[in-house]
C-alpha cells in the first residue's frame, strides 16, 4: 500500500511540474492561476508573496513588473508590494533595473504550489490546510535558479 502511494505521488509530481513547464511555453509573458484558488486564497498568498520580495530587495529602491493574469492575487500582490514601497511598472519593461515577476499557482492535493520566477531565480513552496480550512505556511522555500 505505501509503495503505491509514493508510486502516485511520484507520478503526480511529475505531471504537476510537465503542466507547469507546458504553461510557462505557451505563454512566457503571463502568470498563471488556477481557477480552483478562492479569493481568499488569493489574498493570502499575495500578502505572502509580498512578504518574501520584500526580505529579497530594498523595497524603496526596487521597481517591479509583476507579469498579468487579472485575478484577485495580482491585485492582492500589487496592493501590498505598493504599501510596502516597492515602484509598480504598469508596462513590461525592455531591459534595466526593474524587476520582472511570473508566477504560477496551482492546487495540489488539498493545498496550493507557489512558483515565482524573478531575476533568474525561482522561490516555489507549498500550502497545506488547516483543520479549519484555511491556509497553513510553513515558511519552508525553495529557491533555485532558473532553468535557462
Amino acid at each position: 500500500m505505501k509503495r503505491t502511494v509514493f508510486a502516485v505521488c511520484v507520478a503526480l509530481s511529475f505531471t504537476g511540474c510537465a503542466h507547469l513547464e507546458a504553461l510557462k511555453e505557451k505563454s512566457a509573458a503571463t502568470s498563471y492561476v488556477s481557477r480552483e484558488i478562492s479569493d481568499g486564497d488569493a489574498e493570502t498568498v499575495g500578502e505572502d508573496m509580498a512578504k518574501f520580495l520584500g526580505r529579497e530587495f530594498p523595497a524603496a529602491k526596487t521597481t517591479v513588473y509583476v507579469e498579468p493574469s487579472n485575478t484577485t492575487l495580482r491585485s492582492a500582490l500589487v496592493s501590498e508590494l505598493s504599501e510596502k514601497g516597492f515602484g509598480i511598472l504598469g508596462v513590461r519593461p525592455d531591459k534595466g533595473s526593474a524587476v520582472v515577476l511570473q508566477y504560477y499557482v496551482t492546487g495540489l492535493g488539498k493545498g496550493i504550489l507557489l512558483r515565482m520566477q524573478y531575476q533568474g531565480k525561482v522561490a516555489s513552496w507549498y500550502y497545506g490546510r488547516k483543520a479549519d480550512g484555511n491556509l497553513a505556511f510553513s515558511n519552508k522555500i525553495a529557491i533555485r535558479e532558473a532553468a535557462k
